[in-house]
This record gives C-alpha cells, sequence and structure tokens, in this order.
C-alpha cells in the first residue's frame, strides 16, 4: 500500500501545472549515530551464554546514510518525495586455531517520506525555511 501512495503523490507532484518556480533534485549524504540501546544490551547478554572467550569488533558505530529528493517549490512553498538509507550494525567474534565463531547483527532501514517546507524569509543571498519530513521507517536485522 505504502508504494501505491508514493506512486499517487509522485504522479500528482509531476502533473502540477501552478506556477512552479522550481524542481529540484537533490542528494544528502552524511553520517548517522543509532542508539540501538536494546540491541547493545543483546551484545552484553551473549558472551555471557558462550563456554569460551569472545571480543566485541563492532558495536552500532556510526555508518553513512544517503538521502535522495525530489522537490517542486512554489513560491514560498515547497512539497516532494524524499528516501532515506540507513544501516549500521554489530560483531562479536572469537577466532583460534579449532575454528571462528561471529554473531553478526546486520540492521538496515529504508525511510520513504514526504517533503514540506514554507519559507520564513529571504534575505541577500540567504533564505530561512521552516520544513518537516514524514514518512513510515521500515527495518529489518
Amino acid at each position: 500500500m505504502t508504494k501505491r501512495v508514493l506512486i499517487t503523490l509522485l504522479l500528482l507532484i509531476s502533473f502540477i501545472r501552478a506556477n512552479s518556480q522550481e524542481f529540484n533534485f537533490g542528494f544528502q549524504t552524511g553520517i548517522g549515530t543509532y542508539s540501538m540501546k536494546g540491541l547493545k544490551n543483546i551484545n552484553k547478554t551473549v558472551p555471557q551464554g558462550l563456554p569460551f572467550d569472545t571480543k566485541l569488533v563492532a558495536d552500532f558505530p556510526a555508518y553513512f546514510y544517503y538521502r535522495p529528493s525530489m522537490i517542486i517549490r512554489f513560491n514560498d512553498f515547497g512539497l516532494g518525495l524524499v528516501y532515506s538509507f540507513q544501516s549500521t550494525g554489530s560483531r562479536i567474534s572469537a577466532k583460534d586455531y579449532s575454528g571462528e565463531y561471529r554473531f553478526d547483527m546486520k540492521i538496515k532501514s529504508s525511510t520513504p517520506g514526504i517533503y514540506c517546507e514554507l519559507m520564513l524569509s529571504a534575505e541577500d543571498k540567504f533564505n530561512f525555511y521552516l520544513y518537516s519530513i514524514i514518512g513510515p521507517s521500515f527495518s529489518n536485522l
């Protein structure tokens, strides 16, 4: 159902014939930090139940996120679609002459959203906007 809503919004945005001033495509990337308190607790519990020593190699470190967008701006208002992809993970490991043990948790999250913005003021070379993005986040572990 989410795909239908996004496709419908995409078609509506692309067929708007109002006095649009700009049609922008954008791409944003950055480094996301993720709390993951519940999953970090699992990383503390798992080694306690093992009969051998392990090492926590990665505990949900900061990692790159990606966010392409498509926005139509009308005078002082903007409306568009955005999509975000985030990922992080953890690894508990042990290795010796007899073999290797790995406990991996990889998390990927996709977030399609609707972007709305309102221009608050426009000074010489600076524009000030109030914006909001709303959408569901789909994660898997």
